[in-house]
């Protein structure tokens, strides 16, 4: 495991000691989570590239629980495994002319959520979780060249986004839950990075991107080997779909060699997480 990876996990795991350590009162609870797992991981930009391939994923939900007040903060962590491809084509800037090319792509993205709403609990299980809040989505893309071409360049992408959502567990006995939950995603900001610099360009390419909306849908269980502690596991799927940036100019020697646009995309992702809570 990479010493990022490593650094995220740690991170993680003494949060979880931090809220274990914390008192609790009757009606002041504190709770929370760590999970890890693997997806497949799919963007397009349609009829332009695709990247897709396997992802590690590790994360983690903490927060505090007040009678029927919840506010949660969740953390994603997903990069490749070394096996992400880059399926797209080359642009030749003097002749406009595309090139088909593949080659591998190294991928990771963090999201960071605040959620707050209202839960109905029974006997210390939650029911029925509303919630919105604020989201943040930050993507990192880096193309690796194959022998002999320089033709990739770094790549950023954020999106600012509003969640509402409803997570739901059904108890089936007293150790065992369905947990189930869906999510809707406004984006209301967006922007992107392309460091256009290292092919060539005079500035790297600065776009925004306004409009694009997302979600998850995922199905899973929860046993509990203690009223305080348990495992659980989901199956998921997320997807995120984001319009046409607007147009920047792009230079070469102080000359506009062309307009640049950040195409539509859609990402698809789905996986499987493993977890504790507590």
């Amino acid at each position: 495991m990479k010493q990022k990876h490593i650094r995220f996990f740690l991170f993680l795991f003494i949060i979880s000691q931090f809220c274990l350590a914390q008192p609790k009162s009757k009606n002041l609870s504190l709770f929370g989570g760590v999970y890890t797992g693997i997806e497949y991981y799919s963007y397009k930009e349609p009829n332009v590239m695709s990247i897709s391939g396997p992802m590690y994923v590790l994360g983690g939900n903490f927060g505090i629980l007040y009678q029927y007040f919840k506010a949660q903060l969740d953390l994603n962590f997903a990069t490749h495994m070394g096996a992400n491809t880059y399926d797209g084509g080359l642009h030749n800037p003097q002749t406009n002319a595309i090139i088909p090319y593949s080659t591998e792509s190294k991928d990771w993205y963090l999201s960071v959520a605040l959620k707050v709403g209202a839960t109905l609990m029974k006997q210390n299980k939650e029911i029925l979780y509303f919630y919105t809040g604020l989201g943040y989505r930050f993507l990192q893309n880096k193309m690796i060249d194959q022998a002999g071409i320089k033709a990739s360049y770094g790549r950023e992408q954020g999106y600012v986004y509003l969640p509402i959502g409803i997570d739901g567990e059904f108890a089936i006995n007293t150790a065992f839950s369905i947990i189930a939950g869906v999510e809707f995603r406004y984006m209301f900001y967006g922007h992107n990075t392309s460091k256009m610099t290292e092919v060539g360009f005079d500035d790297d390419l600065f776009f925004d991107q306004d409009t694009g909306f997302g979600g998850r849908i995922k199905l899973g269980g929860k046993y509990y080997f203690t009223k305080s502690y348990s495992v659980n596991f989901n199956l998921y799927y997320d997807y995120w779909f984001v319009d046409d940036s607007n147009f920047v100019d792009g230079t070469m020697g102080g000359k506009v060699i062309g307009k640049y646009v950040e195409p539509k995309n859609n990402t698809n992702t789905f996986g499987i997480l493993i977890g504790f809570g507590f």
